[in-house]
């Protein structure tokens, strides 16, 4: 993975946290990720980035998450993921 697909993951990965956040006792794992990378800068500053979410999808055992992250001057990335479900 290049460092442009790095940032793109640990954007993901932070903002993931907030869209699950209600799910305490789970635990989740990426199992699959699609960057499309778009016009976005990831050299800003993650809080510039406004976050999009959507849950497609979500089943005892995956979630398949929609993420669009946009900038101030409206340029967007749109992330597809798919996460497995644990117990904690």
């Amino acid at each position: 993975m290049d460092s442009q697909s790095n940032k793109f993951l640990q954007l993901l990965i932070n903002n993931k946290i907030d869209i699950l956040n209600g799910e305490r006792d789970l635990k989740f794992s990426l199992v699959s990720i699609n960057i499309d990378t778009g016009s976005l800068d990831v050299n800003d500053s993650p809080e510039n980035y406004e976050y999009k979410n959507e849950i497609m999808k979500k089943t005892e055992k995956v979630i398949f998450l929609k993420t669009i992250i946009l900038d101030k001057n409206k340029n967007i990335s749109q992330i597809t993921s798919i996460w497995s479900v644990n117990e904690a």
